[in-house]
């Protein structure tokens, strides 16, 4: 996100506060999300689990999902593709 952030500067209302809050509370959200997601992914699988796994997102998903756990590279490709399609 910090990329395009010199392209809406300029449309935003009142830059000089309203980025640095967004970016504040970008922050937190994100961090809420990351630390959340370290907490499922612990207390759904074993630390020796997690060592021995390839990609654990994968084995989460495996153990929560079933067979729907093709989902999740399937949607990480999609997330690299909106990504990259913004960067072009």
């Amino acid at each position: 996100g910090w990329f395009y952030l010199n392209f809406v500067t300029e449309e935003v209302e009142n830059p000089e506060k309203t980025i640095p809050l967004a970016i504040c509370i970008s922050m937190a959200i994100v961090t809420v999300g990351y630390v959340l997601t370290n907490v499922a992914y612990f207390t759904t699988i074993s630390a020796e689990e997690l060592m021995l796994s390839n990609a654990v997102a994968v084995t989460f998903s495996e153990r929560l999902l079933g067979n729907f756990s093709l989902a999740v590279p399937i949607f990480v490709a999609l997330s690299c593709f909106g990504s990259m399609n913004g960067g072009v």
